[in-house]
């Protein structure tokens, strides 16, 4: 929920310079027709300053516009020169780097972030196996969240790799746990899930 909070917050703070430069034309606008009907100036005279306002903040509203293409530009180059050096690195068995490669590729190249969360899950990174625990406890049958990911809800699982990540020294994943005890699972899953804690053994993704 927080995430899609975050995602309305951003798609209405692009809005604003817009709605901002919208405004701010209007304005000029009417105070140029007031200063020209108050200093006596003829109709044409009035259109002609309005006209010159309108020219200006069309080229200021194109240049903003230019201005963010390039920052969005720039911002894809960052970003591809920090995937290459993720890339190498969790090729390399960087787990925290196959991990953070995952979260940059998971709106882009979703088999691939998958593929490298599950592997620095497996190998014993705390916070792609609570990413695990995320994926296997939340109901993504309305607002998809995670539309990359296509494992099927299972509490069970999900307690498994909340417990792995609580072992390894994730912070937040007892409370996730817990949450699971308390609010979603009998005393038999808790059990079931238990005893394939137990089991557990690194597979493949």
């Amino acid at each position: 929920m927080q995430y899609l909070r975050s995602s309305q917050y951003e798609h209405r703070r692009r809005k604003i310079p817009a709605r901002r430069c919208l405004v701010a034309t209007l304005r000029l606008m009417v105070a140029t027709v007031a200063c020209g009907l108050v200093a006596g100036c003829g109709a044409a005279s009035t259109f002609f300053l309005v006209g010159n306002v309108v020219n200006a903040a069309g080229t200021a509203a194109m240049e903003h516009q230019e201005k963010r293409q390039r920052a969005r530009d720039d911002q894809e180059v960052m970003q591809e020169a920090m995937a290459d050096m993720l890339q190498y690195r969790a090729a390399h068995g960087d787990l925290d780097a196959q991990y953070r490669l995952g979260l940059l590729y998971q709106s882009r190249r979703r088999s691939e972030a998958r593929g490298w969360i599950c592997r620095a899950a497996q190998a014993g990174h705390p916070g792609a196996q609570l990413q695990m625990g995320h994926w296997y406890s939340e109901d993504r049958s309305g607002s998809d969240m995670w539309p990359f990911i296509h494992v099927s809800l299972d509490d069970r699982e999900a307690y498994v790799w909340y417990s792995l990540a609580e072992r390894n020294g994730e912070p937040s994943a007892p409370a996730f746990r817990k949450q699971m005890e308390l609010d979603r699972m009998s005393v038999k899953e808790i059990d079931e899930a238990n005893r394939r804690l137990s089991a557990w053994e690194p597979g493949g993704c």
